[in-house]
């Protein structure tokens, strides 16, 4: 990569909050062109450390039921 090289990184990410009363899904996809990239190193170090390119990632949060179904007495 040119030093002075312009670098345009695009995220994207999706939220379902009403896809259940106790569960939500979030994805989300960054660098989504797949650019190369560097952070640059000590002057130190020879390299510098590249970056991952498109990564993606999915979570789903599941809320238990806050008060027991049963009782006991």
């Amino acid at each position: 990569m040119k030093k002075g090289t312009l670098l345009c990184f695009i995220g994207v990410a999706l939220i379902f909050k009403e896809f259940s009363d106790t569960m939500e899904i979030k994805g989300s996809v960054n660098n989504l062109l797949d650019k190369d990239s560097v952070d640059p190193a000590l002057p130190a170090l020879p390299d510098d450390e590249p970056q991952p390119g498109m990564t993606c990632t999915l979570v789903v949060n599941y809320k238990f039921q806050s008060e027991p179904v049963w009782r006991l007495g």
